[in-house]
């Protein structure tokens, strides 16, 4: 197969991953604190560009030069989203860089869904179930009307009953998605936040940072892209057989 099909081919197969990771995106674009995921590669256009500005034409007999990885490379887009009121005394969203903690089976996970809730045996909870990590481990309550205040408090009535603990986000790198909007980290945990400049939002959550509009512009340029490289390959493939059609004429 020529470079310039393989080129093809390339484009092809990371457009069909680039609409996996757009819809996706807008499969979450109601999930509370979702952060959408942006694909970085190499593009057809990059290095048919790229071989031009080295040899002056894009059908000489120099080689194409393929990119050194031909997968995309997935980032989380850790842009805060919007906030939404919600007048619920258990809901919270954080205004800064940061995560809440929470702990099930063993594991750690990290969020930043506030939209929080009381369990069976009184525990605050995360919309999965997982326990949510104030500063002395899970939070245990034993009232039926507590409040979160600002600075992450919890309160029953005018009594401080615990602490919520904040961690920063460390290594966007090493954020690994467990699925539902939260997080494992891959390599050391991030470190336990203490600054008064880390403020939440009580009553409100967090909206996902999915620009509905920006992606469907994304999936139609990815789609349309798609299609070019399709109509390259089909080209060249009509090209060969008119080649071979008459070669065969002329033997």
């Amino acid at each position: 197969m020529s470079n310039a099909m393989e080129l093809a081919e390339l484009s092809m197969i990371q457009d069909m991953e680039r609409l996996k990771i757009i819809s996706n995106n807008l499969a979450n674009v109601t999930t509370v604190g979702f952060k959408r995921d942006i694909s970085l590669s190499a593009s057809f256009e990059t290095a048919l560009q790229k071989q031009f500005s080295q040899t002056g034409s894009v059908d000489s007999q120099q080689p194409f030069q393929l990119p050194d990885n031909q997968s995309l490379v997935t980032q989380v887009d850790m842009q805060p989203g919007t906030f939404k009121f919600t007048g619920n005394p258990l809901d919270v969203a954080i205004e800064t860089n940061a995560f809440f903690k929470l702990y099930s089976n063993g594991q750690s996970f990290f969020t930043r869904q506030g939209n929080f809730s009381i369990d069976q045996s009184g525990r605050l909870v995360s919309q999965h179930g997982y326990a949510v990590q104030g500063t002395s481990g899970d939070i245990m309550l034993n009232t039926s009307s507590p409040r979160i205040d600002s600075q992450g408090r919890i309160w029953d009535g005018d009594n401080l009953v615990a602490q919520l603990q904040l961690y920063s986000t460390g290594e966007v790198s090493s954020l690994e998605k467990a699925g539902g909007g939260i997080f494992r980290f891959n390599g050391a945990e991030p470190h336990p936040v203490n600054d008064d400049s880390l403020t939440l939002r009580p009553g409100y959550l967090e909206n996902s940072n999915v620009n509905t509009m920006q992606a469907m512009v994304n999936m139609i340029a990815t789609t349309r892209h798609f299609e070019s490289a399709q109509r390259v390959m089909k080209t060249y493939d009509e090209m060969m057989d008119s080649a071979i059609r008459s070669l065969g004429s002329n033997l």
